[in-house]
């Protein structure tokens, strides 16, 4: 005997359909996590893709003025990532939480 909770036809069961949507969610904050631990170096990173691309003798994505104002950017994404990182990730969780 089935209940409505059990798969039919091409129909999910809704519990099937809640457990993908935790999974990708879990998902979705592991990489988030991840790229805000990225974005606290974020002018780190710049500096080196930069000369990565000097040693390897490809061209340079930026001009020095270009590169000040991607520098500049860059620091105030990694404001932003070191609050997140001190304080838990609230923003993250909070948009986690809501699409939950």
């Amino acid at each position: 005997m089935k209940n409505e909770f059990h798969k039919r036809k091409d129909n999910v069961a809704p519990l099937s359909v809640a457990g993908r949507a935790l999974s990708e969610l879990m998902t979705f904050i592991e990489v988030s996590v991840a790229g805000v631990k990225d974005a606290a170096q974020a002018r780190q990173i710049l500096h080196w893709r930069r000369m990565a691309k000097k040693v390897l003798g490809e061209r340079d994505s930026f001009t020095d003025e270009n590169y000040t104002e991607v520098a500049r950017r860059a620091k105030s994404r990694e404001v932003f990532a070191r609050a997140e990182e001190k304080y838990d990730f609230p923003y993250l969780y909070g948009m986690a939480a809501a699409r939950l």
